[in-house]
């Protein structure tokens, strides 16, 4: 075989090869890749189709958890881990160091719970001055402690104050006081402490307009239901009471009342008495009779 058979033999065989190659490429290897390229593209248009208004979504969420955010740091209350009788009690006798005195006496009633959070049910009772309840009351719910009171109910006691005799009005309360806490102990404290507390005025809904009981006379003034007229000038009435004489004029003090009017013409004189609520004009009139001391 001569050297120019050889060499075409060998470039037959290479040219096969590479159309070889190339059809191998041409007919299946790059179709192949081709389609996978373009499942592959498939895929990401689709992806990028979910991912379409994320943006917007993105900042909708940001501004929803910055809202949260700021109500929570504007909700200053402190969750405690754990919650005890004696730990609550404490808490509430501090109040009283705000408030003043008041009576009241606690019972723990049973425990709450629903995964990490909870909360003891106490009952309170006790009695006191009208503003001192309603104080204790704000300052349970407006406190650092996370407490909220249950079933609030209020009567009203007359009472005479044993040292001055004088009538006053006691409020009788009984609620429940729900005091809640938490397994978590990452929580953020609160800088909020009972000193930063601020109560609300209200008035007193439960005075009475008519009392059971009136005050004792414990200034001795001139009781009217025992007194008599002497004598009547045009600003003057001379009024006789347990054997004294008192020169009294228009507005002058009497128990339970005052000298509201002077009638010389018809020889009377007129006291407004506050009876417990009730009020009365009592007259009276100048005795003209005389008594013999010897018949």
């Amino acid at each position: 075989m001569s050297f120019k058979t050889k060499n075409m033999i060998i470039m037959t065989a290479v040219t096969l090869l590479v159309i070889g190659f190339g059809l191998y490429f041409i007919a299946w290897a790059n179709p192949q890749k081709i389609s996978e390229a373009r499942t592959r593209f498939e895929r990401y248009n689709r992806q990028a189709q979910q991912l379409d208004g994320i943006e917007t979504d993105f900042f909708y969420i940001q501004s929803s958890i910055t809202e949260k955010q700021e109500k929570l740091a504007g909700y200053d209350r402190e969750f405690v881990v754990d919650d005890d009788f004696a730990q609550t009690y404490d808490y509430m006798s501090n109040i009283l160091k705000h408030i003043g005195y008041l009576d009241f006496n606690m019972t723990f009633i049973r425990e709450e719970k629903e995964g990490e959070f909870g909360y003891n049910v106490y009952s309170v009772r006790g009695e006191g001055s009208f503003s001192r309840v309603y104080q204790f009351v704000e300052y349970i719910e407006k406190g650092p402690r996370l407490y909220r009171v249950e079933r609030l109910n209020l009567q009203s006691l007359e009472a005479k104050d044993p040292k001055t005799q004088q009538f006053r009005l006691i409020i009788s309360f009984q609620m429940e006081v729900r005091a809640y806490f938490t397994e978590f102990e990452d929580l953020p404290g609160t800088q909020n402490r009972l000193r930063d507390v601020r109560t609300s005025k209200i008035s007193n809904p439960f005075y009475p307009y008519v009392r059971r009981e009136v005050p004792s006379n414990t200034d001795n003034l001139i009781d009217v239901t025992g007194a008599q007229v002497k004598a009547i000038m045009t600003n003057q009435a001379l009024i006789e009471f347990n054997g004294k004489t008192h020169m009294l004029k228009i507005g002058d003090r009497v128990y339970l009342g005052h000298l509201s009017k002077i009638l010389p013409g018809s020889n009377q004189v007129e006291f407004v008495l506050n009876k417990g609520g009730i009020v009365e004009r009592v007259m009276l009139k100048m005795n003209f009779n005389t008594s013999k001391d010897n018949d």
